[in-house]
């Protein structure tokens, strides 16, 4: 018995997890100050000044570790402030419209490292995978498309659904 005491509690410290929590608050606020002329070329329907986004994002990411298995949950929680009004059937199309509070998951999966013999592992879940040999433009990644929501945030990926 007093064998197995040492063993049974160096066992239950093992099997104790390790949670790392972390979040943010980001603000993104953009105003038009200026008229501003679409050209000759267009009709003529110059933009007036006035707020022209207002995201809120609360930011949440979560890593749980217990041995060889981890779980990882980053989430964003998006609060349009100023949503555009339903004027007709084209707006419809915009997702600031249509969807003014959404949560996005950039990561949620779970994985397993030397799952049943070592060198095996396995990850499960909504994630980003880095392939090809490109460091910000790389035109080979093909298992994770491009954000395209915000162009100031050009090479920023999406997550995908998958096992690897």
């Amino acid at each position: 018995m007093f064998l197995l005491t040492p063993l049974l509690l160096s066992l239950a410290q093992a099997a104790e997890p390790e949670i790392d929590f972390s979040g943010r608050i980001q603000t993104d606020l953009r105003f038009r100050v200026t008229d501003v002329d679409q050209g000759p070329w267009y009709a003529p329907a110059p933009y007036q000044p006035q707020i022209v986004r207002n995201q809120n994002i609360l930011n949440t990411r979560l890593v749980a570790k217990s041995g060889k298995f981890r779980g990882v949950a980053d989430l964003d929680f998006v609060v349009i402030g100023t949503p555009d009004l339903v004027e007709g059937i084209e707006a419809l199309s915009t997702r600031r419209t249509l969807d003014p509070f959404r949560i996005e998951a950039h990561a949620l999966y779970i994985e397993a490292r030397d799952l049943f013999v070592k060198g095996l592992d396995l990850r499960i879940g909504q994630q980003l995978v880095q392939w090809g040999v490109g460091d910000q433009f790389n035109p080979t990644n093909t298992l994770n498309a491009n954000d395209v929501e915000d162009p100031l945030l050009f090479g920023e990926q999406q997550a995908n659904l998958m096992a690897l």
